[in-house]
């Protein structure tokens, strides 16, 4: 008898603590297509931008690309990178282009930061990606 309760009891335990730490279940919101134009980019004045998901949302980017808008082609030896707060989203190096998808993103606001190691330059950033509703 005591083994019983002591596995139940273990049990409910387990599962309660299970449930304390999830996110909640995800309910698909809409897609999101967003570029961003980032103008006279050189190395000493990387640009910033925002990107905002809102509450009760969270955003999984699965995709990213970099375009330049002004002659300067990916064939220059450059290094060209994009982060959001912090965290590498696309980098450009040496005729190399890295992107660092799916990134997950919870509620709140981003700052998008366009740097660059080579010419004043202009560059469009944009990603897609899914937007969820948390359902709890």
């Amino acid at each position: 008898m005591k083994k019983i309760i002591k596995i139940t009891l273990i049990s409910f335990i387990t599962l309660f603590s299970v449930n304390s730490f999830s996110q909640g279940n995800l309910q698909f919101k809409r897609a999101r297509l967003e570029s961003y134009t980032f103008s006279n980019i050189d190395p000493s004045t990387p640009r910033y931008d925002t990107l905002v998901v809102t509450a009760g949302t969270v955003l999984k980017i699965t995709s990213a690309s970099l375009i330049t808008t002004d002659g300067h082609d990916f064939n220059d030896s450059y290094i060209l990178t994009i982060t959001i707060n912090d965290h590498s989203v696309v980098n450009y190096n040496s005729r190399l282009t890295k992107t660092y998808a799916p990134i997950w993103l919870g509620a709140g606001t981003y700052s998008i930061k366009a740097a660059r190691s080579y010419s004043n330059s202009s560059t469009i950033f944009s990603f897609s990606g899914i937007e969820f509703n948390v359902v709890p």
